[in-house]
């Protein structure tokens, strides 16, 4: 072999490194946005049936969140974002703080809203969701409590 090949070996080599790199770049952003979209469309989803429930109903909705996402619950509006502005406020978040704006969805509530799992405070709650949740709404007088049902 003499130095023109081994030239070509190594460029080939470098090349295909790059490549690998650029392909888990991509794939990399695709699959972050598509967890985005995917949180955003199931937690619309819920909003909707949490928007209709009547006094003293139950209700149940299936969703279908990325995998370990975080719905949470605030009712002193510690999670700061613009739809948080009323008594309570449900989000959903890729981490359970909810620091990003970008991947996040929120919304707020003239009613108090429990997430019946983790209660990490008075006044927060949380649920870290697997890919198929179904949960169970209950609303009373006070506040509406989320419950993810298991049989």
């Amino acid at each position: 072999m003499g130095y023109r090949a081994v030239n070509w070996i190594i460029t080939a080599l470098v090349a295909l490194f790059l490549i690998f790199v650029v392909g888990n770049l991509i794939y990399s952003y695709a699959s972050d946005s598509n967890n985005i979209n995917r949180a955003k469309n199931n937690f619309e989803k819920l909003v909707a049936k949490l928007d209709v429930i009547m006094d003293t109903q139950l209700d149940i909705v299936v969703i279908y969140p990325p995998e370990g996402w975080f719905l949470r619950s605030d009712s002193e509006v510690k999670i700061r974002d613009d739809a948080c502005f009323s008594e309570s406020c449900i989000c959903i978040c890729e981490t359970w703080e909810c620091e990003d704006k970008n991947k996040r969805k929120c919304k707020g509530y003239d009613f108090d809203i429990e997430i019946d799992e983790d209660k990490f405070f008075e006044y927060q709650s949380a649920l870290k969701l697997s890919s198929l949740e179904e949960l169970r709404l209950i609303k009373g007088d006070d506040k509406t409590v989320i419950i993810r049902r298991i049989e």
